[in-house]
């Protein structure tokens, strides 16, 4: 099957919140174009990134370059980290993104080489505000209030990667807040030779309704039995997870209350599509721009989680994980429970060289500490070295 994407829709007439100025001084500092000594670019469009980590004989990044409000960071290597392995950081200004902002970031892994791609810390999508407008669109027209709608904050991510290479892809959790709209699609490409691996990690929380940080297990990660265990405390915890409510503290309408929230994962062997994941939640007719409308239509659907996460997994790199998964899933029992678990799970498997792993829990680190056992027990930590690793996740 040959694999197509959609062009890019055309942004509409944008606003931004008070993330905006604070943004806009620093775009005036940095235009946020960075290249190597050897790549002299013309000025990149607002919002566009290039990265292209190469091989010889230690992987390096041979061009490195953003524009606000996209920034990139490659720090140095740790003694312990594989030579061909490297880590860059993707993030936004601010912490957060406002209605309009697009990003769309292009990266080369040559072969042989192994790229973590990640964030610090989660990224924020902010409601837009009548009036204004974001840095990263050349718009003239100021719109004013009650003109419509927030203009949708837009990422694309597009990935390719050469024989032998692997991609740790492994963003926090991504945070929209009440009345934002955004959408994001990211596409990784491997050869057709099978060589490649890619995992993909895509999560997303309930916006200013996630829960505090509570891990609800401790100790060392482990295999089969040790995943078990974090289940049943899960199930434990049930009735902290009946109903479809907001934690203590944080009003209904700040829960999953984003207007319009849509990501599409994709990966291509040579020209074929081999896995497709799109979530979409959509709230544009339940009025979440105002305060005190209480539950949106999406909070009532995922009721009681605030959190949900899909692992993309592909290539050979990851075989050691897909047999673990396996192994998991063959030793657990399902049985009905009289209310929902604190953390759910489930892992399939989509062919002989690729799975997909599906988590939703209570409260992020719930969720980050069980995808950091399973892909710890899974042998992905061996990948990126031991001094590595406690960033990944």
């Amino acid at each position: 099957m040959t694999a197509t994407m959609a062009p890019p829709e055309s942004p509409a007439t944008a606003t931004a919140t008070p993330l905006a100025a604070a943004k806009a001084a620093a775009a005036a500092a940095a235009t946020s174009t960075s290249t190597t000594a050897a790549d002299t670019p013309s000025a990149a469009p607002p919002g566009a990134g290039h990265l292209h980590l190469s091989h010889a004989p230690r992987a390096h990044f041979s061009t490195q370059r953003a524009a606000y409000p996209l920034k990139l960071l490659t720090p140095n290597s740790l003694p312990s980290q594989p030579q061909n392995v490297r880590l860059a950081y993707s993030l936004a200004y601010g912490g957060g993104l406002v209605a309009g902002d697009l990003v769309q970031l292009d990266v080369k892994v040559d072969d042989g080489c192994g790229l973590v791609l990640l964030t610090q810390g989660s990224t924020k999508v902010f409601k837009h505000r009548p009036g204004m407008r974001p840095k990263s669109h050349q718009i003239s027209r100021i719109v004013s209030a009650g003109d419509g709608p927030a203009p949708t904050t837009r990422q694309r991510l597009h990935i390719a990667l050469e024989p032998g290479a692997f991609l740790l892809l492994m963003p926090d959790s991504l945070s929209p807040f009440r009345a934002s709209s955004y959408a994001q699609a990211q596409r990784v490409t491997l050869p057709a030779d099978g060589s490649a691996s890619a995992l993909v990690l895509d999560w997303v929380n309930s916006g200013r309704g996630a829960r505090a940080p509570a891990p609800m297990h401790s100790g060392p990660p482990g295999g089969v039995r040790d995943l078990q265990k974090k289940a049943a405390a899960a199930a434990a915890n049930g009735a902290a997870a009946e109903g479809a409510e907001a934690p203590a503290g944080v009003p209904d309408d700040e829960v999953w209350a984003m207007a319009y929230y849509s990501s599409t994962n994709e990966i291509v062997v040579g020209d074929e599509v081999i896995a497709r994941e799109r979530m979409v939640l959509d709230n544009r007719a339940h009025d979440t721009g105002d305060v005190g409308s209480g539950l949106s239509p999406a909070a009532v659907r995922l009721a009681p989680y605030h959190v949900y996460a899909t692992v993309l997994l592909e290539g050979p790199h990851f075989a050691q994980l897909r047999a673990h998964m396996d192994k998991v899933v063959d030793g657990t029992s399902q049985f009905q429970l009289p209310r929902p678990p604190g953390l759910l799970w489930s892992y399939s498997s989509l062919s002989d060289t690729g799975g997909i792993i599906r988590v939703a829990g209570l409260e992020v680190e719930d969720v980050r500490d069980w995808l950091r056992a399973a892909l710890t027990a899974g042998g992905v930590n061996e990948l990126v070295g031991q001094g590595l690793w406690p960033r990944c996740i």
